[in-house]
């Protein structure tokens, strides 16, 4: 068997409902038809102030004003929205790392796969499991430094056995000054397609597992 070691620092559809947008000129037309019902109906013998009507007026500016920034700021967020749908449409068939425990080896190659070392530390051990969950190859890689670490399994068993196509699952327990913990693990999927959302623009592999834009740690 071979590990290629390399390290280094470093859904449900979506319902959507339909609403009348009230616009800057609504808003101001609301508040002037206010505003003169409040003239037509003042007191004459306490009529509105000079002061009074300047007030008013400028909350008519200041809410024209604000209405056409919430305008502008939902024009930017559908603007950003559809910019990364484009993005991801660009991973379509390309291989990204992103956090998991798969390892999809196929037909006479090598799959990556990855962790996360947040300090150095005097072993990190390897272990791979198969489908059914029983242990097929284990490593012990020794001192890693901190930073992310990838490597390269050729798909045979810790005998040098080859091993069948399918999916793998891994653990890196990372061991310093005699404490043993997990390490966060990073998976090397294909994009199969992408999928628009309210929430976020999501990547989806080709086993159908979907992972939001932002979990997306490299692109190959």
């Amino acid at each position: 068997m071979s590990l290629t070691v390399n390290s280094g620092a470093s859904t449900a559809p979506i319902a959507t409902t339909t609403t009348k947008d009230t616009t800057a000129n609504d808003l101001s037309e609301q508040f002037l038809k206010m505003l003169v019902a409040q003239m037509q109906n003042q007191d004459p013998m306490n009529p509105m102030d000079n002061a009074q009507l300047t007030s008013q007026l400028a909350q008519i500016s200041t809410v024209n004003g604000i209405s056409s920034l919430n305008d502008t700021v939902a024009g930017l967020g559908s603007n950003l929205a559809g910019m990364q749908s484009m993005q991801a449409a660009a991973l379509v068939g390309r291989d990204v790392e992103v956090p998991g425990k798969t390892l999809v080896l196929e037909e006479d190659s090598t799959v990556r796969g990855g962790f996360d070392v947040p300090y150095a530390v005097e072993n990190a051990k390897l272990t791979i499991a198969n489908a059914d969950g029983a242990v097929v190859y284990t490593s012990d890689m020794g001192k890693t430094k901190a930073g992310t670490t990838h490597f390269d399994w050729d798909g045979k068993d810790s005998d040098g056995n080859q091993l069948p196509p399918g999916t793998y699952t891994f653990d890196v327990q990372l061991t310093a000054s005699g404490v043993t913990g997990a390490a966060t693990t990073l998976s090397t999927v294909t994009v199969q397609s992408i999928q628009p959302g309210a929430a976020g623009t999501r990547v989806i592999d080709k086993g159908g597992n979907q992972y939001n834009m932002s979990a997306v740690r490299q692109i190959s």
